[in-house]
């Protein structure tokens, strides 16, 4: 015959295992919203320093928007981000996608000394989470913008 403390052992081990088996899930969404939290920071990071570059390849009077959109699009390592190939089609103040990636180039209106290199770019965020993408939709854009003074 078994003991009242053994009967209350297993139950008490039953009812671990039912309160493990209920919060698991949730600690696994916590976790993987903080690994998605992680990625769209790095992404917008890239984001920032891309711009960056775009805009600065613009401070020089003799490179073009296409330049600039080159440099900009290459530094994005992202996915669903295309060549940038189609950067030399680039005209100076339209908006060019690049897949999942949006960039916008502006030189100012003359291209002369002290008119603003604009860069702006959009990405496309696509969280791996399924609550996140419930609650957002299924993407979230990231914006990025850089401006720097055309000098010599």
């Amino acid at each position: 015959m078994r003991s009242a403390s053994q009967i209350g052992g297993r139950a008490r081990s039953g009812q671990a295992l039912v309160e493990f088996a209920l919060v698991i899930p949730v600690f696994i969404l916590i976790i993987m919203g903080i690994v998605d939290l992680g990625r769209g920071i790095v992404f917008y990071n890239m984001l920032s320093d891309a711009a960056r570059e775009g805009a600065r390849v613009g401070i020089v009077q003799t490179k073009t928007s296409a330049q600039m959109c080159t440099q900009a699009v290459d530094q994005v390592q992202a996915p669903g981000v295309t060549s940038s190939s189609a950067c030399s089609s680039i005209v100076d103040s339209t908006n060019k996608s690049f897949g999942t990636l949006t960039v916008y180039v502006h030189r100012g209106t003359t291209g002369l000394i002290g008119d603003p290199a604009k860069v702006q770019l959009w990405y496309s965020f696509q969280p791996i989470t399924p609550i996140i993408t419930v609650i957002t939709g299924s993407a979230i854009s990231l914006p990025a913008k850089a401006a720097m003074y055309i000098e010599q």
